[in-house]
């Protein structure tokens, strides 16, 4: 469950810092 957690954490990140990049480009 709390690996779970961590996984959904890490993707929300990643899909954030996509998202930004993304954005300024």
């Amino acid at each position: 469950m709390i690996k779970c957690a961590v996984s959904i954490h890490i993707f929300k990140i990643l899909f954030m810092a996509l998202h930004t990049r993304l954005y300024f480009e």
